[in-house]
């Protein structure tokens, strides 16, 4: 019965040191300025399938899931949240991101 009791309580240390984790490493979503960086060079975006959303490629470390991104287009400035992302292992601060456009 001792033993059973153990791995009870070890499961749910598991499930609360995770669930802890998750919500511990989550921060106020940031906004990150790439209007002054150039289309083609610094980054590049592109329309998916899905109507509001793009993939975008870019350098800059700290961009995290539901961080806002400001791009310049046309003279506008538009505001992008960062539905996903994956970082490159080769050149570190490089990533790959899955954006939703936003309106005001």
């Amino acid at each position: 019965m001792m033993l059973g009791q153990h791995k009870i309580t070890l499961r749910q240390n598991i499930v609360t040191w995770v669930g802890s984790l998750g919500r511990s490493s989550r921060t106020a979503a940031k906004t990150h300025d790439y209007t002054h960086h150039q289309p083609d060079l610094d980054y590049v975006i592109e329309p998916i399938e899905h109507p509001n959303q793009y993939h975008m490629t870019g350098q800059g470390k700290g961009v995290k899931l539901g961080d806002r991104i400001m791009l310049q287009h046309q003279g506008q400035t538009q505001t992008y949240t960062v539905k996903k992302i994956d970082y490159y292992t080769d050149p570190s601060g490089m990533w790959i991101a899955l954006l939703e456009e936003n309106y005001s």
